[in-house]
């Protein structure tokens, strides 16, 4: 004869099927109900609209990292090229 066993659940929900009834022999690991995943699932699909949300402000971001680099060489550039028109000049002009 078997022995009984209290069962609990470790996660809070609603049981949408129990797989069997008081007094049938259970199978050791077996599953013995299934619940209703219906709120988790939609809160998952939830959080992963936001994730696609955060991926795409992260890209949007990068891009303007990228181009406010390029801004910054640009001007670095031509800010050495007046640099060295001025140098230029000077010599030129026995400065």
């Amino acid at each position: 004869e078997g022995e009984e066993r209290v069962m609990r659940s470790e996660v809070l929900g609603r049981v949408r099927e129990i797989k069997y009834v008081e007094g049938d022999e259970v199978p050791a690991n077996a599953e013995i109900a299934i619940l209703d995943d219906r709120d988790i699932s939609a809160r998952m699909n939830s959080k992963e609209q936001e994730l696609t949300v955060l991926d795409a402000q992260l890209d949007t971001q990068r891009e303007r990292v990228a181009l406010v680099e390029a801004t910054w060489q640009r001007d670095i550039k031509a800010q050495e090229a007046e640099i060295a028109q001025m140098q230029a000049w000077l010599k030129k002009n026995g400065q």
